[in-house]
């Protein structure tokens, strides 16, 4: 206990009353609340930008879902099915990875996909090289060029062949 708190405690406990324990008490919580409103009041912009740009990527993210549902005209643009109950349509980005996905983040880099084309043990997540040709056939229809990662995958299968 520091000497301050020390010298504190024991004035409150030579308080004959309490009314005389509060009295030795208040300036120093007045003190602290006073320390952490000058605290709270230096991260509070920081905390304002950082919902900012959390508000900022909630929006970009709505509008490129919906300009993905738009294009995919409501089926999955891996297999061409419709969605099922069980199995619903997901945005799938193409390439992405640890802090990559946002900056990446363009309509020609995502696509609507069933849960199991997308995550599932045969999806596109899972296993990227069985989807190899389904991701050049998407992107060589809507004009996009073909992801990296596909672009990588691709090459490394033609050596090995």
């Amino acid at each position: 206990m520091s000497r301050e708190m020390e010298r504190l405690a024991r004035r409150v406990r030579e308080a004959k009353t309490l009314e005389e324990a509060r009295r030795v008490v208040a300036p120093v919580l007045a003190r602290a609340v006073s320390a952490a409103r000058r605290k709270a009041a230096k991260t509070k912009p920081r905390r304002d930008a950082e919902a900012r740009k959390r508000d900022r990527a909630w929006e970009e993210g709505t509008k490129l879902r919906e300009l993905a549902i738009g294009r995919c005209e409501g089926l999955c643009e891996l297999c061409g099915l419709p969605p099922l109950p069980l199995n619903p349509l997901q945005l799938a980005h193409l390439d992405g990875g640890s802090g990559k996905r946002r900056p990446r983040q363009w309509i020609g880099n995502v696509l609507m996909a069933h849960l199991l084309c997308h995550q599932g043990s045969l999806g596109i997540d899972t296993r990227p090289t069985m989807w190899i040709g389904a991701v050049g056939l998407w992107a060589a229809r809507h004009g996009y060029p073909m992801p990296a990662r596909f672009q990588k995958l691709e090459a490394l299968r033609k050596v090995n062949e």
